[in-house]
């Protein structure tokens, strides 16, 4: 998805993008070869967030000045879920310039060209989840086989056509103002 967001705006001056994430320097490389596709510098700064930084307020505060010095209009953090979809929901209204945020999870090493996207076939099936799993076993194994099993679980459900949705249930309520006013007789007037 970034790479057709960054081709699409290959001339739309209000999109400055900033990177963050992935190991020192990977995402200066991403910076740099993206910018060379395009044609522009569309992607303003990158940053390489040190491990666990998201525990550290100091350089979460160093990291959002950043974003902002950028004049960046959109940040794509990729430091792994839910990392970064925690990051966006807890600083985005400190970025007030940033006005699409997007959770990129490896991109920024595919960008960079230190990892291999899986084959397009593989990807279209939607098994790249597994062409990522036999590359980087130690890394990705809970991930993808404990901590994603109440997902697939969900999804087998809906498969099965046993999913019920939560909501559903619920009658709805209709709001005081339209309901029907009875006298004290009991009969509508």
């Amino acid at each position: 998805m970034f790479p057709a967001f960054y081709e699409h705006h290959r001339h739309n001056q209000d999109i400055e993008i900033f990177l963050l994430g992935a190991r020192q320097g990977v995402a200066r490389e991403a910076q740099q070869h993206i910018n060379a596709k395009i044609g522009r510098p569309i992607v303003v700064a990158a940053h390489s967030p040190s491990f666990g930084f998201e525990k550290n307020e100091a350089e979460c505060e160093q990291i959002i000045d950043l974003v902002n010095r950028s004049g960046a209009s959109v940040l794509a953090i990729g430091v792994g879920a839910p990392k970064q979809e925690k990051f966006i929901h807890k600083y985005k209204h400190r970025m007030p310039g940033v006005k699409i945020f997007l959770a990129i999870g490896a991109t920024i090493d595919f960008e960079a060209g230190n990892v291999k996207r899986s084959p397009r076939w593989i990807s279209e099936i939607g098994m790249e989840w597994i062409y990522r799993l036999t590359a980087e076993p130690r890394r990705l194994w809970k991930r993808y086989l404990i901590e994603d099993l109440p997902f697939v679980w969900l999804i087998l459900k809906q498969k099965l056509n046993l999913y019920s949705e939560p909501f559903s249930r619920v009658p709805p309520v209709e709001p005081p103002c339209f309901q029907e006013v009875l006298p004290a007789s009991g009969k509508a007037q």
